[in-house]
């Protein structure tokens, strides 16, 4: 159960930077292992998940598994999907595991809130130049988190996670 353990680490080290109430909604952009698992751990915390990808095995992976509702990018107006799905104009927060700065500029308007509760945690690695649109982030007055790797706290919770089955 645990040979994913790194990979299931950054997916539960980026939904626990989350500030969440039961029942928020959290949409995670990326469909593969640590989308997945970021999907999981919001689930684990009592959020609700709208799982964002193109590979339709991984999204049907993600409906039986790991997502609350998903979405494949192709199919249409990702925003107004998920605003149908969640029956109001915003989300509490989004995980990125993509990070590329045109997403950025499609999912921010899914943020706008009046009390400024927006959140974002990109999730992985990015090598080289940072790309994110920091006046973008500003405008928006979200709180983000930018995580990477893992410590031995994080993977301890991270097994006792997986050996509750959560």
């Amino acid at each position: 159960d645990a040979a994913g353990a790194v990979v299931a680490q950054v997916g539960s080290n980026a939904a626990s930077r989350l500030s969440l109430q039961e029942g928020d909604w959290v949409a995670i952009y990326g469909d593969g292992l640590i989308g997945q698992c970021a999907s999981q751990a919001v689930r684990g915390r009592g959020g609700r998940t709208i799982l964002i990808g193109r590979n339709s095995l991984r999204l049907g992976l993600a409906e039986a598994y790991s997502a609350d509702r998903v979405i494949n990018s192709r199919d249409g107006n990702v925003q107004d999907i998920i605003r149908e799905c969640i029956g109001r104009e915003s989300l509490v927060g989004i995980i990125d595991t993509i990070q590329n700065e045109h997403l950025q500029r499609e999912y921010m308007n899914l943020l706008t809130s009046s009390t400024g509760t927006g959140q974002i945690v990109y999730a992985g690695f990015s090598p080289g130049k940072a790309w994110a649109d920091m006046a973008l982030l500003q405008q928006y007055e979200v709180t983000c988190h930018f995580i990477s790797g893992y410590n031995r706290w994080r993977m301890e919770e991270t097994l006792r996670w997986i050996g509750e089955g959560k």
